[in-house]
């Protein structure tokens, strides 16, 4: 009953979250410490941050609510409406005269950054087993795939604009000016380089869970094609290398089993190929395996529905929830090489969700028996 007047109550008390824009980000970044755009962009950025922490309890609330879910899971996502509550009441609590104000933002968002750290996974780990039991019943489970998409979705949203405002501040406070333009956002970044140390990355995790991987080989670009320079596009970088990251782990890993699979230990795996394709309007990052595919008939649910994944959880599903919920580290299985989401699922879909974030996409072709070519 209380969770339902929550949801309620929160569905009423919040406005739309405003959409957000490279530029706006940017902008705020060169303002400058001492004019009033910055104060006012502090202040705008309060307000947004409340309006999205509003949206994510109605959106925890509804999925803790899901009849399906185990008990224990529920209860643990109610753990995390008890965070965004606090997190709501401590914004609200802060003074109008200090919103505009650096050290406000910093001390105010630090704190909600540190609560919130293992959100996103203890909601993977809560619904793996989940969509797990509706797949093998063949259910349709898109409700939950939507909940959890709008779900991860605005928590990216949230966690850019706090990183922006916190990378900010921080600068500020070094005293770091033009012509570095602080914050998370560049106008203008390489993307080769990103994809490089995301291919070494991706080689090095295969190599410590199968001791193997393949080359990954970035193709040289066609003499037609504009300078290296062009490669260069207005971007996040962290959030393009994390989303390249989870598209070269499943490539390397897949042709890695494939060559196991149909030739044994030590049979030759064919290479992944990368190329960086530079246009008039955007950047093209196009990465080909021969894994080995995915049926078409399970490609979408497979690749795109989130909490589904061919790898092992690093933990049992209900250990990983109560460690989480009582505020134990997201990196428990870092000692084993493997991400803090490996095996549950959210990777390629939340790839997709940072790459579109700010217009751009993933997109894949899969061919049963062969191999995939995904396009971001």
């Amino acid at each position: 009953a209380f969770a339902g007047r929550m949801v309620r109550s929160a569905a009423r008390g919040f406005s739309a979250a405003t959409p957000i824009r490279l530029l706006d980000l940017l902008n705020f970044a060169k303002s400058g410490p001492a004019g009033s755009a910055r104060a006012n962009g502090r202040r705008l950025v309060h307000e947004e941050v409340s309006v999205r922490l509003g949206h994510q309890l109605v959106r925890i609330q509804r999925l803790g609510a899901n009849p399906r879910l185990r008990s224990s899971c529920a209860a643990n996502l109610g753990v995390i409406a008890e965070r965004l509550q606090h997190s709501l009441n401590e914004n609200a609590a802060v003074r109008l005269s200090e919103r505009d104000k650096r050290e406000t933002h910093v001390a105010l968002f630090t704190k909600l950054k540190q609560r919130h750290a293992t959100d996103l996974q203890l909601v993977a780990r809560a619904f793996k087993s989940l969509c797990d039991s509706l797949d093998a019943q063949h259910a349709d489970s898109a409700d939950v795939d939507a909940q959890l998409d709008a779900y991860f979705r605005m928590s990216l949203g949230l966690n850019v604009l706090i990183d922006q405002s916190l990378f900010v501040d921080e600068d500020e406070a070094a005293g770091r000016g033009p012509p570095h333009i602080p914050g998370i956002v560049r106008e203008r970044a390489d993307i080769a380089p990103i994809v490089r140390d995301a291919a070494e990355i991706a080689r090095e995790l295969c190599e410590r869970e199968l001791c193997d991987a393949p080359e990954v080989q970035l193709a040289p670009q066609e003499p037609c094609v504009p300078p290296a320079a062009e490669t260069s596009v207005p971007c996040i970088p962290h959030l393009v290398h994390a989303a390249l990251l989870e598209v070269l782990k499943n490539a390397v890993r897949a042709s890695t089993l494939r060559a196991r699979a149909t030739g044994g230990e030590g049979e030759p795996i064919s290479p992944i190929s990368v190329r960086v394709a530079p246009s008039a309007e955007d950047v093209a990052v196009v990465i080909d395996d021969a894994g080995g595919g995915i049926a078409r008939s399970r490609a979408d649910r497979l690749l795109f529905g989130f909490c589904r994944s061919t790898a092992k959880p690093p933990l049992d599903e209900g250990d990983a929830c109560a460690h989480l919920a009582s505020g134990g580290s997201a990196d428990v299985d870092a000692s084993r090489g493997a991400s803090p989401l490996a095996g549950f699922g959210v990777g390629i879909p939340y790839a997709r969700s940072q790459l579109r974030l700010f217009g751009g996409d993933l997109r894949v072709l899969s061919v049963h028996g062969l191999g995939t070519r995904v396009c971001c």
